[in-house]
């Protein structure tokens, strides 16, 4: 179907047959998102064809009548009738093979204006589109855009639209060669070879794309509210951070994306100078012209913090968003449309919370760590294809669990690569990247390195984790390598250059793109492993499991590691290698109030986004609660107190007796008392007795009015252990001792129990 044929309809001396196909061939011509235009017959009205494009709906009438159509004419009417009850929800496409008169034009105009987006094609049109190299989905394109900002209802010469829908291209193309200049940092240090191939779009994405939506230079010519121009995605390691920020980065088709990494040098000053060179006035015609916002990603927060200045560089960055709205509203816009999206690791999060405190912001928190299972699926089976692998077997649960973290996936994959069909037992987040050195080190061993070993090489790499992070940057000199080689492995120093290949052939460093003389590690996750691996080296050195403070203290002040990883991996490392120094870690890390306070505190946080807590995790807990340490016994009562760790009855309310009774943190006390309500376990001989121990009327206020609160429940066993207790007594002599507070509410709370009156919620 071409523009071409429209015009053969015109011979067709039938009016019925020349009206039914000319409906028909608009309806071929035109584009849409999902499915293709289709008539409709509603109760009271007929739609020739409706169709959705670019998530806007057209309602299309189509007249091949050769008398001209006037506004008074039904055929004018009934279409704008169509329009006004949708009320602005729909965009109208008014179609005539033949001529109209010139007040319809007038009365489509006066349309636009009041809201109702109208597009009339008429007559000579037709001839003009079919000499022309447009399609019907450039006039509407440029309909949808100027139609609005200049209230038209006709499109222009075609020829007009011919430019600029030529010069649109030429402006797409200008801008997204500056947006890969500005972005080749970022790209050049984390974009992978098969990135498009693994890739997969993501429900975090979708929310994202809502966000564009707001901010497209069209919407903002008419909405009266503006939206937000800063987006927080919050995260933990691992979870694709980077990956989604790579992909916008490339995405040029429904905004204009940019991207770089927080750590680059002057990145406020990199960010000025983008935005002047996309033209003048910051480029505000060219985005109107293509009706694209600006994406501008800043990439990993958390390890640009505590660098030098970096904190100010951001606060510049956003304070140059008013720069640019000035600008924006004097040519017309509520705002500039550019919509500013900063990745950061969860943990890393109260480094920057002050910076954004207070600033209009969507915040996406926690929302991607796993693939869900759609996602997992479609991952799965791109990353199998791309890295030349297939799993023969049923993946159980757990292992499903395990490589939904997508940082475990492309461990996984690359671990695998090149290796067929295999079949895949029990696999945990440690085991993943375990295997990934185990397989690569066995190659390093089968080269050409006299005396070579495996172990000397994870040694090795494990030094250089922990030069890097000693010196809190992300990138290793060469000299740096040689010097561990020729201190450490003496041995080995006339194979520098030819180690230093090795690693880099095996993908477990890579160059650092700013730094020729440097090197990273290809996953911040590696480090980690390394890192875990030194420790338990450097104790096995020296057989002093308290050598382990100073380095436990480094891991928390770096910015590239994280301890409670490390710790997993230790765990893993010494059960498969440093078997004699497991109770020694244990015993270590459960008495270490830093780390339990921050390994709690994580715990928290993960059980609120619904994550699974390892039976480890648990049992370190319990480890830590025997020591009766105030500052973490409460923290680690909400921990075990929380319905997805399952624990025991007698547990929960053991870890409760220890946590109430010791004191710390008094306000917290009630709320623990609501947990219990949570269990049904009030009613048990120690919890009253830690009640009774309270001079506080608000715990005794939480725990009776958890009693009252079950309305079915037979009082009769609280009221025996009341009594068993002397509970009248108790609170006779507690209220005594502290009789400035208020206990009216206690009394009349206790009475409605002990009298077994009907208690309505909101009463007292």
């Amino acid at each position: 179907m071409n523009n071409k044929t429209i015009l053969n309809l015109r011979t067709v001396t039938d009016d019925v047959q020349r009206g039914y196909k000319f409906e028909q061939i608009v309806r071929e011509l035109l584009p849409w998102d999902i499915k293709p235009p289709v008539s409709m017959m509603g109760d009271s009205e007929q739609l020739d064809s409706i169709f959705v494009w670019k998530n806007q709906a057209f309602v299309v009438e189509s007249k091949a009548k050769k008398k001209k159509i006037t506004t008074g004419s039904h055929d004018w009417e009934d279409f704008e009738l169509k329009i006004r009850r949708r009320n602005h929800t729909a965009t109208g496409l008014f179609c005539s093979l033949f001529p109209i008169n010139k007040n319809v034009y007038n009365r489509a105009n006066e349309l636009v204006k009041e809201g109702f987006l109208v597009i009339v094609l008429e007559g000579e049109f037709w001839d003009d589109l079919a000499q022309s190299n447009l399609s019907i989905t450039d006039v509407l394109d440029y309909m949808n855009l100027y139609g609005r900002v200049d209230f038209l209802a006709v499109p222009p010469k075609l020829s007009n639209i011919e430019r600029w829908r030529y010069d649109k291209d030429g402006i797409a193309k200008k801008l997204s060669d500056i947006c890969l200049k500005y972005s080749s940092i970022m790209l050049n240090r984390h974009k992978s070879l098969n990135h498009d191939e693994i890739y997969i779009k993501r429900e975090i994405e979708r929310q994202i794309d809502s966000y564009i939506k707001d901010i497209k230079p069209s919407t903002l010519t008419k909405t009266k509210e503006a939206p937000n121009q800063i987006c927080l995605l919050r995260d933990f390691s691992g979870s694709g951070k980077t990956t989604t920020s790579i992909q916008m980065t490339l995405m040029h088709d429904t905004y204009v994306g940019v991207g770089m990494t927080a750590n680059e040098q002057s990145i406020d000053q990199q960010c000025k100078r983008f935005f002047e060179s996309l033209g003048n006035d910051y480029g505000i015609g060219e985005l109107r012209t293509i009706n694209k916002p600006i994406i501008y990603v800043i990439d990993s927060l958390d390890e640009a913090s505590g660098l030098a200045g970096k904190y100010e560089e951001v606060k510049s960055i956003i304070n140059y968003i008013q720069t640019l709205n000035k600008k924006a509203t004097e040519l017309g816009l509520i705002i500039y449309p550019v919509l500013f999206i900063f990745t950061i690791r969860e943990d890393y999060w109260r480094d920057w919370e002050s910076i954004f405190e207070g600033r209009k912001k969507n915040v996406i928190c926690k929302r991607i760590s796993l693939f869900n299972r759609e996602e997992f699926t479609l991952a799965l089976k791109k990353y199998q294809k791309s890295y030349n692998y297939l799993i023969n077997n049923i993946l159980s649960n757990e292992s499903v669990e395990v490589l939904s973290r997508p940082i475990n996936l492309l461990i996984f994959s690359e671990t695998n690569q090149y290796t067929g069909e295999i079949s895949v037992d029990e696999i945990w987040d440690c085991s993943v990247v375990g295997n990934f050195f185990k397989r690569k080190l066995e190659k390093i061993y089968s080269r050409n390195i006299p005396g070579s070993r495996a172990e000397v090489f994870l040694n090795l790499l494990s030094e250089m984790a922990y030069s890097i992070i000693k010196s809190n940057l992300p990138v290793i000199e060469e000299s740096e390598i040689r010097r561990i080689i020729e201190t450490r492995y003496n041995a080995y120093s006339p194979f520098c250059e030819e180690i230093m290949t090795v690693f880099l052939s095996e993908h477990i460093i890579i160059r650092d793109n700013e730094n020729t003389r440097g090197f990273r590690f290809r996953h911040s996750r590696f480090l980690d492993f390394l890192m875990a691996y030194y420790c338990l080296l450097s104790v096995s050195r020296t057989n002093d499991i308290d050598s382990l403070s100073q380095l436990v203290e480094l891991i928390f002040d770096s910015k590239f590691v994280l301890m409670f990883n490390i710790h997993d991996d230790m765990l893993y490392i010494c059960k498969q290698k440093f078997k004699k120094l497991l109770p020694q870690l244990d015993e270590y890390y459960s008495t270490n109030a830093h780390f339990m306070s921050r390994k709690i505190s994580r715990l928290r946080a993960e059980l609120a986004n619904n994550q699974k807590i390892k039976d480890g995790d648990i049992a370190l807990i319990y480890k830590s609660v025997s020591r009766r340490n105030p500052e973490l016994i409460v923290e680690a009562f909400f921990v075990i107190a929380s319905k997805p760790c399952m624990q025991s009855d007698s547990d929960v309310i053991n870890t409760f007796c220890y946590a109430f009774k010791s004191g710390y943190n008094i306000p917290e006390q009630y709320k623990m008392i609501q947990k219990l309500t949570a269990f049904g376990l009030l009613c048990s001989e120690k919890v009253l007795g830690c009640i009774l121990q309270s001079n506080y009327p608000r715990n005794w206020e939480t725990y009776l009015g958890g009693i009252l609160s079950n309305r079915d429940r037979d009082y009769s066993d609280f009221i025996d252990l009341w009594n068993q207790v002397d509970g009248n007594e108790v609170l006779l002599q507690t209220i005594k001792k502290a009789e400035t507070e208020d206990w009216s509410h206690v009394k009349k709370l206790l009475g409605i129990i002990m009298s077994g009156e009907q208690y309505v919620l909101g009463d007292i």
